[in-house]
């Protein structure tokens, strides 16, 4: 399918020469609408424009758990990606860390488990420090090793509100959590004091 967008018109053209214009539901052949196409996107007077073609998602690997999974992130690292995930076998909670690393044009897949006392509501990967950021149940920031070490808790942080999305920003070396009305942000640390509260913000 390829979908034409300007300022006034929406067009969408489906494998067989059918297509929509305005929600519309009509069809025609590709000859006979090609030409209103070519006269809409040559409207100087529409400067936004936009064409998406479905090349479809391609499936690369599949990676199972035994559980829903709660939340999770993603790092890209050199030579390939590193998925956190969060999620509950039974009355147990659990971190998996699933390393897809990718050689030549083939991915290879790399799982590890450990579980964790705590609910964990949002979650962070930091490359750099190779640490684990969540946000748990209880209003807490804690920080986690990474499964290689059994997650071990490494530090906690008391949080004033529910923390809705978690970033790292590389340029400043701060997490930036972000609650609802505003943010709050903590400096890396030493290993002794990882999360140094800063002035929240909003």
């Amino acid at each position: 399918m390829v979908h034409l967008r300007s300022s006034r018109h929406r067009v969408f053209i489906c494998h067989g020469g059918g297509y929509s214009v305005n929600g519309d539901c009509k069809v025609e052949t590709w000859q006979s609408v090609k030409q209103k196409i070519v006269e809409s996107l040559g409207n100087k007077d529409h400067i936004e424009e936009e064409i998406i073609l479905n090349a479809k998602l391609q499936l690369v690997q599949t990676l199972r758990v035994s559980s829903p999974i709660k939340c999770m992130s993603m790092m890209p690292v050199t030579n390939g990606s590193i998925f956190i995930a969060h999620h509950t076998v039974g009355v147990d909670c659990q971190f998996s860390s699933f390393f897809s690393m990718r050689n030549n044009n083939s991915y290879t897949a790399y799982i590890a488990r450990c579980k964790i006392p705590y609910e964990v509501t949002n979650i962070m990967f930091i490359p750099k420090y190779k640490k684990v950021i969540g946000f748990c149940t209880d209003n807490t920031l804690r920080v986690f090793d990474d499964c290689k070490y059994n997650c071990r808790e490494l530090a906690t942080t008391s949080c004033q509100h529910s923390v809705l999305s978690l970033i790292y920003n590389a340029d400043t070396d701060e997490i930036v959590a972000g609650f609802r009305g505003g943010i709050m942000r903590w400096k890396i640390g030493g290993m002794k004091k990882l999360l140094k509260p800063l002035q929240p913000v909003g």
